[in-house]
C-alpha cells in the first residue's frame, strides 16, 4: 500500500483508510472508503465506508491516514 498524496487525491477514488480505533491498543484496521470530498487547505478528506450491517457512513480524515488500494 501506497500512502497517498495531497495532489494525488480526487472525489471518487477508492482508497483504503487507516482507521484506529479507540483504545486500539496499537493496531490499524484498513477499511475500505470512497473519497466524496477535499478540503486541500486543511489536509483533510470527506471519505464514505460501509459499515458490516450494510449503511454507509461518512467521516471527515487527515490525507496521512489514506492509503491506495491495490486492484489486481
Amino acid at each position: 500500500m501506497r500512502q497517498v498524496d495531497s495532489h494525488e487525491l480526487f472525489v471518487g477514488a477508492l482508497v483504503l483508510w487507516a482507521h484506529v480505533p479507540r483504545g486500539g491498543y496499537g493496531f490499524t484496521v484498513h477499511i475500505p472508503a470512497e473519497v466524496v470530498a477535499l478540503n486541500l487547505q486543511g489536509d483533510t478528506a470527506v471519505i464514505e465506508a460501509k459499515r458490516k450491517d450494510g449503511s454507509r457512513v461518512k467521516r471527515s480524515v487527515g490525507f496521512k491516514s489514506l492509503h491506495w488500494e491495490n486492484r489486481t
